[in-house]
C-alpha cells in the first residue's frame, strides 16, 4: 500500500460498465484514490472540481459520445502532466497518428488481467515526482 504522500488519483472512464468495475477495484486495492466516469462528459465534470488532481487517466479509447482521445486532449490542455493510459479492444495503431504524444502514453490491450493492469499503472505513476 502506498503512503498518503506516495498516494496517487486516478481517473478510469469506459463505457462498459464491468471493466470500469473491475478496473476501479483493482486500482483501489492497490490503495489509489480512484474516480471512475461511464462516459467523457461525466469524467470531465468530475475534472472540473478544482479541489481534484488527477495524477493518471485510464480511459476507453472507444466510447460512445466524447472518445477517450478527445478526452486526454481536454484534460492534458489544462492539466499537461497528468499521465495517460489508453484502454482499447482495438489494436493500438486504431490510436490516431495526430496524437503526438501516443508513443508517450501507455496501452492496455482489452482484456487484460489485473496483474497486466497494476504492472502498466505502477510503471505510469512512477514516472510522477
Amino acid at each position: 500500500m502506498p503512503t498518503a504522500r506516495d498516494r496517487k488519483t486516478i481517473m478510469v472512464v469506459d463505457d462498459d460498465r464491468h471493466t470500469l468495475l473491475f478496473v476501479t477495484e483493482c486500482l483501489k486495492q492497490m490503495g489509489q484514490e480512484v474516480y471512475s466516469a461511464a462516459n467523457g462528459e461525466e469524467a470531465l465534470e468530475l475534472i472540473r472540481n478544482p479541489d481534484v488532481k488527477i495524477d493518471l487517466l485510464l480511459s476507453d479509447v472507444v466510447m460512445h459520445g466524447m472518445n477517450g482521445i478527445e478526452l486526454a486532449q481536454r484534460l492534458t490542455a489544462t492539466a499537461p502532466a497528468t499521465k495517460i493510459i489508453f484502454m482499447s479492444g482495438y489494436m493500438k495503431p486504431a490510436i490516431p497518428a495526430q496524437n503526438s504524444a501516443r508513443d508517450e502514453r501507455g496501452f492496455l490491450q482489452k482484456p487484460f488481467s489485473g496483474r497486466t493492469l497494476m504492472n502498466q499503472v505502477k510503471q505510469a505513476l512512477a514516472e510522477i515526482p
